[in-house]
């Protein structure tokens, strides 16, 4: 009589929940300390394309001056030497600055000084974009596009040049350095993640 009431009872034990629930929560602890670290990739990823689509704004507008003053058209100021990138680690969110690089006063974009490839606060700056405050950049010089030949140079340096390296990396990485995402610039205008 007795095994046919306990075949006739159905439900779990009070063990069997138990281990149920302890699974449960194993589990739910490791799904939340993956999926943090995914958004934190996530955002590094995000914003990482973010400052490559900037670098090719500045190297769009470095060619669109060349090509305004060749057919006589254009929409980029024609005084300008060449494009580039300020990143401005002093603020938070770290911001990007998008410059003209003008001629220094009484000189000309072709001769041999003719710009500083730098940015000069206050007189340069076209357009500028803020970071994912939960990033910073690692502390970077200017990167600069002059065309037709698309130059480039980073801190002031031609890249490919007799003085300089084949290409320059940047960085963006979480403030607490445990992750980071690095872009190459390359001689001639080449950009890409490492």
């Amino acid at each position: 009589m007795t095994t046919e009431r306990a075949k006739k009872r159905k439900g779990y034990t009070l063990i069997e929940m138990l281990i149920v629930t302890s699974i449960m929560i194993i589990m739910s602890g490791v799904l939340l300390a993956y999926n943090h670290e995914s958004e934190r990739q996530l955002v590094l990823g995000v914003d990482g394309a973010r400052v490559i689509g900037f670098l090719n704004r500045a190297k769009s507008f470095a060619l669109g001056k060349y090509v305004g003053v060749k057919r006589g058209g254009g929409t980029a100021d024609q005084s300008a030497c060449a494009f580039g990138i300020h990143f401005d680690t002093t603020v938070t969110p770290n911001t990007m600055i998008l410059f003209q690089d003008l001629p220094a006063p009484g000189a000309k974009c072709s001769d041999v000084d003719g710009f500083d490839k730098e940015f000069t606060p206050g007189v340069e700056a076209v357009d500028m974009l803020a970071i994912d405050a939960r990033i910073r950049f690692v502390p970077t010089d200017d990167v600069v596009f002059e065309a037709p030949y698309l130059r480039t140079y980073v801190g002031g340096v031609l890249l490919g040049g007799e003085a300089g390296a084949e290409s320059a990396s940047l960085s963006i990485e979480l403030p607490d350095g445990s992750a980071s995402e690095t872009i190459i610039v390359g001689a001639g205008g080449q950009i890409h993640l490492q």
